[in-house]
């Protein structure tokens, strides 16, 4: 037997001996290795789950009645609360309905992970406008006005223009409306030139 197996090297007793924490420590990067790509696979399933029932209530939402496109579209936020399409699908979706105050929460949760989440403060004028107008609340009328100043500052669009005269209008203040309604019409005329030539 002693010729099959001869007497084992003593460089690996001295590994075994004097290594024992550096195998400790490959021993726990193995494992979170495991653990993180189990997280990413966790991870993975959920958008692909999210992502799925976004689509189903994407598809009801043009139905006339747009309940069970929320309730896909609040399960898709719940499989995944980092799917801000869906958040902005839901947050449509109950404006379409005219649940104000609940599209506002869902706007808020959107705004809280990505503050300036495609045009969400155009969004949030748009609902205020609305809802100021349907409840005669100059608060609420308000909020939209200095959404619409958020979002001028990042997205210097004509519509928002359009949107703020609006919004001033609707506040009572005419001669501030009069001048973004020709600030619009002015941008508008000169982006018409512009495409003639």
């Amino acid at each position: 037997l002693e010729k099959r197996f001869p007497e084992k090297p003593r460089h690996i007793d001295s590994l075994l001996t004097r290594k024992k924490p550096v195998l400790l420590v490959s021993m726990l990067f193995f494992l979170l290795s495991i653990y993180l790509t189990g997280a990413g696979l966790m991870t993975s399933y959920a958008y692909i789950k999210s992502t799925d029932l976004q689509y189903q209530g994407q598809v009801r939402m043009g139905d006339p009645d747009k309940s069970q496109a929320v309730e896909y579209l609040a399960d898709a936020v719940a499989a995944d609360g980092f799917n801000l399409d869906a958040r902005y699908d839901l947050a449509v979706t109950l404006y379409e309905m005219r649940r104000f105050k609940e599209s506002e929460e869902a706007f808020d949760a959107i705004a809280e992970i990505a503050p300036d989440f495609q045009r969400i403060h155009m969004n949030y004028a748009v609902l205020y406008l609305d809802w100021g107008q349907q409840s005669s609340q100059k608060v609420i009328l308000q909020k939209g006005l200095q959404s619409i100043k958020r979002e001028l500052e990042i997205n210097d669009m004509d519509e928002n223009y359009y949107l703020q005269g609006a919004l001033q209008m609707a506040n009572g203040q005419t001669e501030a409306a009069t001048g973004s309604f020709n600030l619009f019409l002015e941008r508008m005329d000169r982006n018409r030139k512009e495409m003639e030539f």
